[in-house]
Formats: structure tokens, C-alpha cells, sequence
């Protein structure tokens, strides 16, 4: 099977949090929410290095995948994928094109997802030297509700802001040295391996 490079993935729409700060505030048993902005960002730290680090994406979003050729079988990153909006190439004179629907199939099952030519049907040509010649817009995400994703990615982010929270309050003790070792036994089992 062909490879092609992506030129990149542009993230078009922005998740939900899994963790929400209550969620946080009530794992770090604080009483109070005077820390809430440093709580908030430590969520966004921790979400955005966990889906980079096991390559999945948790809470619902949407994406542009962008590519300098069709390649025989197109790769969706960021399992697991929920739909393909469109796809759109720019054709040997330069102009953006859409491909109807019913000339592709999609396999949405498969980590990573899988998009190829229906039966019959070839890639059309792409102009290039373009960098973005092939955009692939798709969803992936467990979905919109954070009980739609497993616990074990809840797990892992609340370890990692406990960690956080208490390195930067000054509190350092044999259990928190502890913690990063279980999450990383989570990390391990839900990376994705393209």
C-alpha cells in the first residue's frame, strides 16, 4: 500500500472537556474554587498530551486532514472516527473539487479508519506541488457526552492534574510519586498503533 505524507491535521471545532473542573475540584478534594483557572488549564494540558500520546480523540470534534496526493487507501488519524463530511481535492487546473459521496467507501470501524475508491472507481488526478491537493473533513470523537468515553481516559487525566496540582502547590509525598506509573499502564492499553 502507497503512503502519502499528510501536509497536516487542523482540528476544526473545538471538544467538549471530558473532565469537567467540578470533576477535578472533587478528585483533588478541594473545598474551594479559587484555584479553578489553574485547574482549568491543567484539564486542557493533560487532555490535549493524553490524545497525542495514545493518538485518539476523546470528546467529539472535527478535522481536516490534509494531504499532497490521494494515496490507494486514506488513513483517518485520531480514532475512533465517526463520519466523513467531505472530501475535496484541488484538479490539474487548480480548482477545489468535491468527490460525490458514492464514489468512495469508508471503513469507520477499522482504528484507524480507512477511506478508499467505491468498486469501479479510481482517485481522480490532483494538481501538484500543492501542499492541501487532497482535504479530507471528517468527525471523530466517542461522541459529545463524557459517559460515551472509557473511564479509563478519565482516569488518566485526573492522575495527571492530581500530579500537577500538587508539584506546583508544593506538595510532594511517596504516593503522588506513584500515580504516574498506573497512568501510564492506561495510556499503554488505549494507544493506537497505525
Amino acid at each position: 500500500m502507497s503512503r502519502v505524507r499528510a501536509s497536516g491535521l487542523v482540528q476544526l471545532t473545538e471538544a467538549e472537556p471530558l473532565v469537567s473542573i467540578d470533576d477535578a475540584r472533587e478528585h483533588l478534594r478541594l473545598r474551594h474554587n479559587d484555584d479553578d483557572p489553574l485547574i482549568a488549564r491543567l484539564v486542557d494540558g493533560a487532555t490535549e498530551f493524553y490524545e497525542n500520546r495514545i493518538g485518539r480523540q476523546l470528546m467529539e470534534a472535527s478535522f481536516r486532514l490534509e494531504l499532497i496526493a490521494f494515496p490507494c487507501v486514506i488513513e483517518l488519524p485520531r480514532p475512533p472516527a465517526k463520519s466523513v463530511t467531505k472530501i475535496e481535492y484541488v484538479d490539474t487546473a487548480g480548482d477545489l473539487q468535491t468527490l460525490a459521496a458514492a464514489t468512495y467507501q469508508t471503513d469507520l470501524a477499522s482504528e484507524p479508519a480507512r477511506i478508499m475508491p467505491a468498486y469501479g472507481e479510481v482517485w481522480p488526478s490532483t494538481r501538484c506541488n500543492t501542499f492541501a491537493a487532497v482535504q479530507v473533513t471528517f468527525v471523530a470523537g466517542y461522541g459529545t457526552k463524557p459517559g460515551l468515553v472509557p473511564e479509563a481516559d478519565s482516569i488518566w487525566i485526573l492522575a495527571a492534574v492530581e500530579r500537577m496540582y500538587r508539584l506546583s502547590s508544593g506538595v510532594s509525598d511517596r504516593v503522588m510519586r506513584t500515580v504516574p506509573m498506573a497512568a501510564e499502564s492506561l495510556a499503554i492499553s488505549r494507544k493506537v498503533y497505525a
